[in-house]
């Protein structure tokens, strides 16, 4: 089952098109898409830039930003498992700057 919609800005000069999907084994996808100064494709931040007031656009741009393909995942299911340990843990397991790289993505999040 598919799911379409777009919305255009009310200059017409941009839009961000969406489409949710229901794949068997994974849920519902979201694609998203837009086109903006003759160009098309993944252009949220130039959208975004571009309509800093349109509290549509924006809110559609952070939806883009979170959930656009959210079936895919990089990394196996073991490197998916080690990135998400607490950083004490991780700090056991390696030292270093990439030790302190990667407790520093973790408090990003």
């Amino acid at each position: 089952m598919k799911k379409q919609n777009s919305y255009r800005t009310p200059d017409g000069r941009a839009q961000i098109d969406w489409e949710i999907t229901v794949k068997e084994n994974r849920g519902r996808v979201l694609s998203m898409t837009g086109e903006y100064d003759g160009g098309s494709g993944q252009c949220d931040d130039s959208i975004a830039e571009a309509y800093p007031d349109d509290a549509i656009v924006q809110r559609l741009v952070a939806i883009w930003k979170r959930w656009h393909l959210n079936d895919m995942r990089a990394g196996t299911p073991e490197q998916m498992e080690r990135a998400h340990l607490p950083c004490n843990v991780r700090r056991r397991q390696r030292s270093g700057p990439r030790r302190r790289l990667g407790c520093l993505r973790w408090h990003q999040r």
